[in-house]
């Protein structure tokens, strides 16, 4: 996985690949970084979805601890999620 931020700390996107995968092996937790605590952020899949947070708004800090489990499963597979600061 990949994340990008924008200079003013406003934006962030998140990449996320898969090359392969075994049965039963879950994609690991991504826990963000350098998002503002106490900012809220919203999420969205762009492309791709998540385990546990489909479309979700929470705390920086929130994300940067708790992150959030993209669903990739199988092989050669990809994700891309944004993350907006809620104003």
């Amino acid at each position: 996985a990949t994340e990008y931020i924008s200079r003013d700390g406003s934006q962030a996107a998140v990449f996320a690949f898969l090359g392969s995968s075994h049965f039963g092996d879950p994609y690991p937790t991504l826990r963000l970084r350098g998002l503002d605590p106490a900012a809220r952020y919203r999420m969205k899949a762009v492309y791709g979805k998540s385990s546990d947070a489909p479309e979700a708004e929470a705390s920086g800090a929130y994300w940067m601890n708790r992150g959030f489990t993209p669903a990739l499963v199988g092989d050669f597979q990809a994700a891309l999620f944004v993350l907006e600061r809620v104003p």
